[in-house]
């Protein structure tokens, strides 16, 4: 059961941020400006946004953060996010800038640009659907 106020508790823990702000600050050429804010505004957060980075250049990037807490070999992509309601999932709802997402037993972070995601999801969709197993998981 995925509870969306336990899974932010886990992804907020203060050694998690620091590991993503570490990953920021190593993948981007210009310099950041502290601090990052992690978005606790609740409509940020349904929106998809987990954390505002700004940069010395004056840009903002928004980003949201996915934990994987096992490895699955796979990266989740959430289509559907309320099965009874069809509410669309995170890759058509998120208005952040990237997806930043950690598989936490592999230590391995992959650094997704929503726009280019979105792109390849329509180009590949009926390919990865026929390729890849629909996963149902349970959301309180």
């Amino acid at each position: 059961m995925n509870t969306f106020i336990k899974d932010l508790e886990y992804s907020l823990d203060i050694g998690r941020g620091k590991d993503f702000d570490k990953f920021y600050y190593d993948i981007w050429p210009v310099r950041l400006i502290e601090p990052m804010d992690y978005s606790i505004n609740k409509a940020e957060q349904l929106k998809g946004i987990d954390k505002k980075i700004y940069l010395e250049n004056g840009r903002i990037l928004t980003i949201d953060e996915k934990i994987r807490r096992k490895y699955y070999g796979d990266i989740f992509l959430e289509l559907v996010s309320n099965i009874r309601t069809n509410k669309k999932g995170w890759l058509f709802y998120s208005v952040s800038d990237f997806t930043v997402y950690y598989v936490e037993p592999t230590r391995k972070v992959y650094l997704l640009q929503m726009d280019l995601l979105r792109m390849a999801w329509k180009e590949h969709s009926e390919e990865w659907l026929s390729k890849y197993k629909l996963k149902f998981c349970s959301n309180g």
